[in-house]
């Protein structure tokens, strides 16, 4: 038990572990995970030393305990007794021409080395993947963690619940209503043409007009490339990234503790022909209790969806292709010491 717990009656017993914490996502992210008070410890894991953000969050006034962790010596040892491992770290873009394909050919040996080691050390997490490209990197997890004969479909999700954060943002704007309190199901994927917002789903249901619609659809599916462009290259979308991960593993601590939760990332489904989907779903102690079946679609909806799945399917078999890359070179390697930490 960490030596926080002494100080409350709450038995806390959540651990999430950021990969990539020093990141601009992951250090925003590790702030709002650290004002969650369902979690005992905090592990922050980074190439770069972690001890200086791990010392100003620290100072923050909840029980969580914060722990550092720095350099590939050290990855296994941040993945211990994780409840919730959020894999952030990677490459991001700098520029607006740049595409999802090279973020990938920059970022996959980072997640495949994170996962690999943390289907040994903590394989029943639940894994929050927001490294991009998303609709390539949960295939290559669910690849790796089968690999090792620990994949439970309920317990990967990607990050994909920004989309739905961007919709209910710019219709509110633009309807003068209570972004918090405007739903609109985003359904698909989680790149430029695998967005699919539904606005005939809209909760409370409105009647929009479908110019607005359409300039509506162009800001949620180019949500990233405006920030890059305001930001002028030096940055991309992070606090915003940063709210929509902390809304999900808020959505995870609350089902670990079997308490009434919901969300929704790009998650393994049965609801489409695409083995993966983003959508909604009802969480429990193990993860995913029940997807949500997909609301009705209009007519442009639906060809949308089309293009979508055409598209989606094809990131995911990229992923899946290049974890049997990875998965092959590691049966190369030396066999080493394996086996989960005693949490209890």
């Amino acid at each position: 038990m960490s030596k926080r717990n002494l100080y409350t009656t709450v038995t806390l017993s959540s651990r999430v572990t950021i990969a990539g914490a020093v990141g601009g996502v992951g250090q925003a992210l590790a702030m709002l995970v650290k004002t969650n008070t369902r979690v005992s410890d905090l592990g922050l894991y980074d190439l770069e030393d972690t001890k200086g953000l791990a010392a100003d969050l620290s100072h923050i006034d909840t029980y969580s305990a914060v722990h550092a962790f720095a350099g590939k010596d050290q990855l296994r040892k941040s993945l211990m007794c994780s409840k919730i491992l959020v894999i952030v770290a990677g490459a991001v873009r700098t520029d607006v021409k740049a595409n999802r394909d090279s973020l990938f050919e920059k970022n996959f040996g980072i997640v495949g080395e994170i996962v690999m080691e943390a289907a040994e050390v903590c394989p029943d997490a639940m894994f929050v993947i927001i490294t991009n490209p998303v609709n390539s990197f949960v295939p290559l997890t669910a690849e790796i963690l089968k690999s090792k004969n620990v994949y439970d479909p309920k317990r990967l999700f990607g990050m994909s619940f920004m989309n739905s954060v961007r919709a209910s943002t710019f219709v509110g704007d633009a309807l003068i209503r209570n972004p918090q309190k405007t739903k609109i199901p985003v359904i698909g994927g989680h790149s430029r043409s695998t967005i699919v917002p539904v606005f005939s789903g809209i909760e409370p249901p409105i009647d929009m007009e479908e110019e607005l619609k359409t300039e509506i659809y162009n800001r949620v599916v180019n949500g990233g490339e405006a920030v890059l462009k305001a930001k002028k290259g030096k940055g991309t979308c992070q606090l915003a990234v940063a709210y929509a991960a902390k809304v999900l593993c808020d959505a995870l601590l609350e089902g670990l503790e079997n308490a009434p939760a919901s969300g929704t990332a790009l998650v393994p489904s049965e609801l489409t022909k695409s083995p993966y989907f983003s959508s909604s779903f009802e969480l429990n102690s193990k993860g995913i209790k029940k997807l949500l079946k997909l609301p009705e679609l209009d007519a442009d909806e639906k060809e949308y969806l089309e293009q979508c799945m055409r598209t989606l399917d094809k990131e995911i078999q990229k992923g899946v292709e290049q974890a049997k890359k990875i998965i092959d070179a590691e049966a190369k390697k030396p066999k080493k010491k394996t086996g989960k930490e005693d949490c209890n």
